[in-house]
């Protein structure tokens, strides 16, 4: 109604949904079918050969979803990195799940967000 366009892109992986949501800004988050740990504040993300690395993240009003607090970053990483990410999270009481990604078909106009860096 008010002109603004929203770029939207959804994976999905065995566990976890990746979601891809930019207007002004781009939101990154995984849409997970358990419940988070209240504290959870980072997940592990493994790009291809590469050594796991550490994302900030914050959880979701339903306790079901991470939002990544550097959502380029995350979004650049799987671009560099062939396409595919693993990504470590805590459900609550439950050992630590992975879930693999395939991110390689964004839409060019979410991709024209990351260049530059």
């Amino acid at each position: 109604m008010d002109n603004k366009t929203t770029e939207f892109a959804m994976v999905d992986g065995d566990k976890t949904t990746l979601v891809v949501r930019c207007e002004t800004n781009c939101e990154v988050y995984l849409k997970l079918n358990d419940t988070i740990f209240a504290d959870q504040t980072s997940v592990r993300v493994k790009f291809n050969a590469s050594a796991p690395k550490r994302f900030s993240v914050s959880r979701g009003e339903g306790s079901d979803s991470l939002f990544f607090s550097q959502p380029l970053e995350f979004l650049r990483g799987v671009r560099d990195n062939g396409g595919y990410a693993y990504i470590e999270y805590s459900p609550y009481e439950k050992i630590p799940e992975t879930d693999k990604l395939g991110v390689w078909n964004l839409p060019p106009s979410i991709l024209a967000r990351l260049k530059g860096k």
